[in-house]
This record gives C-alpha cells, structure tokens and sequence, in this order.
C-alpha cells in the first residue's frame, strides 16, 4: 500500500510539474532529475550552453537529440571531441512505476545511460556523417512533441551550429549520422522508428492531444518552445 501511495504522489507531482512551460535556460545543471530536465528541457535541446560556452580555441561539442514521439522515446547523443572522445547515450522511454525503489525513487524517469569510447577512426566518421549540421537550418519550422525528429547543437571551430530535420521529409530520410550513432549505440534500447499514424494512436482523445507542445527552428538552430 504504501509502495502504490509513493507511486501515485510522484505521478501526480510530475503532472504538475507538466503543466508548466519549461522556459529556463540550461548551463550543464545535468538532466537525470525528471524535475530539472522539464524545466530545461527547451533550453537543453536548443544547446544554450553550447552557444554560451563557444568561442574560438574551445573544443568541439555536438549534441544530437531524437524526438521518437515524445510519450515513448527520446534518445539523446553527445559528443566531445578531444580527450577521451566518448560518445554519451541517454535513451528516455515511458516511465515504468514497477521500477520503483526507495534506493531511486527518479530511476524510472532518469533512461538507460551509456558510454562507447571512440578509436580515431569511428571518431573520424562520426564527425563526417555529422556535416548536415552545417546546413542552412529550416528557419520557422515547428517540431511537434507528437512527431518524429532530430535537432543538433554543436560548437565547431569555435562557432555554433543548429539544425533540425522533420519526418517525413527528403532532409530526414538523407540523414546520414542516425546510422552511425545507432552502430555505436550501447543502451540496447530498440530504435522507437518514425510511425506516421503515431498521433492517431496515441492522441485520438481531446484531454491527451492536450499535452501537445512545439519546439521552433531559428536561423541559426532550435530557439524554443510553446505549448500550442
């Protein structure tokens, strides 16, 4: 009894907490809080940081994150290059109240967390499958949480870099980096692949469409986010 009341209390915080816009900037505050990444989640996918941090001489960083229809999958990649070059998994799924302990009460909302440490040659093309970032991004497009994306934020040479590609489109399906980063992928989470009839299945009652929020592209990359 008392496991399902813990169950419920923090179920019901999180909805509250959903009802707010998540307008705070990011500066590396960390995401494995479910608290913390709803408020900087805008600013986390759009790389506040990474802008704020870029200047010529700083290493390069590159962040990939793929929106797999917001309630079933979010998988986010990072990159820095130098040093240990690791590539940094995050997978966030549904979370799963049987995953409850009182050890880590945000395990089922913290996702599977992984490292892959990257030889020259992976490393090397990792960063060439990684060139659409420099492309003109699709300023004024508007990325559904209900749909299928990727969006970049990176600082290379000492310059940032934004994009961002919608299913279905030309530009997404011609993405070469999915690829590589689903090779060197060590969560063994299945890939949530883009479904066209996902909105209907998942929103097709008016109280569901309702948690419906957009993130915007700007001409220089991501810029934020509203909730209709």
């Amino acid at each position: 009894m008392m496991a399902k009341k813990r169950a419920f209390g923090i179920a019901a915080m999180l909805l509250l907490l959903g009802l707010s816009l998540p307008g705070c900037r990011y500066q590396d505050e960390g995401i494995d809080n479910p608290f913390e990444r709803r408020i900087f989640w805008f600013s986390f996918v759009a790389g506040d940081d990474i802008r704020g941090s870029c200047r010529p001489g700083t290493t390069d960083r590159y962040r990939l994150v793929y929106n797999g229809f917001w309630r079933e999958q979010v998988r986010i990649y990072e990159l820095e290059i130098g040093g240990a070059n690791l590539l940094r998994q995050r997978v966030l799924e549904g979370a799963s109240l049987r995953s409850l302990s009182s050890d880590d009460l945000w395990a089922p909302w913290r996702g599977k967390v992984a490292e892959t440490p990257l030889g020259s040659v992976e490393r090397d093309r990792l960063v060439a499958a990684l060139a659409p970032i420099f492309a003109p991004p699709p300023a004024g497009l508007r990325l559904p949480s209900d749909g299928f994306y990727w969006t970049a934020a990176a600082c290379v040479g000492g310059r940032f870099h934004g994009n961002a590609w919608l299913f279905p489109s030309a530009a997404f399906e011609a993405l070469p980096f999915p690829k590589e980063l689903l090779s060197l992928d060590r969560t063994d989470i299945p890939f949530n692949a883009p479904d066209p009839f996902a909105y209907v299945r998942n929103y097709d009652q008016s109280h569901l469409a309702a948690e419906r929020w957009f993130l915007t592209v700007g001409k220089d990359g991501v810029v934020g986010g509203d909730g209709s």
